[in-house]
């Protein structure tokens, strides 16, 4: 494998099954065997999965994923250090609504664990997430689709 391992938010999921982003934005890196699953992902797509047939294809989509040891899922310490960024954050820029941003955190904790590029429509976002994040020596990169 070369390069960094790829963990797709779900901004980009959204936009490959809405066809605004090339599927090859997945596929190529995917038979590279570089794609992560970050659980807080799956979450996100589940919930917003509009049929039972979306759900069967999410539901296929984890599976391969998992059983190719591609999953990436936060443990406790991974909360604990999101915890610790949000807590640095808010005393840094003040009070936010955690709430609205726990997937994103929680995310660019994922991608820290294997040192990861988080690819999403939502650059601004993530990379002031992956900034603070490197206060708590967290190396993630964040880029966007193509």
């Amino acid at each position: 494998m070369t390069g960094r391992p790829l963990l797709f938010d779900s901004s980009v999921y959204i936009g490959i099954i809405r066809g605004d982003i090339e599927w090859n934005v997945i596929a190529i890196p995917m038979r590279a065997a570089r794609v992560r699953l970050a659980s807080v992902v799956a979450f996100e797509l589940l919930v917003g999965a509009r049929t039972a047939a979306d759900r069967q294809d999410l539901a296929a989509m984890i599976q391969r994923s998992e059983q190719s040891g591609w999953t990436i899922t936060p443990g406790l310490r991974d909360w604990t250090t999101a915890a610790d960024i949000v807590a640095w954050y808010t005393r840094r820029h003040g009070r936010i609504e955690t709430r609205d941003h726990l997937a994103d955190v929680l995310l660019v904790v994922c991608a820290g664990q294997v040192r990861g590029e988080i690819v999403t429509t939502n650059v601004r976002d993530l990379t002031r997430w992956a900034r603070a994040a490197r206060r708590f020596d967290l190396d993630v990169r964040v880029s966007s689709p193509g």
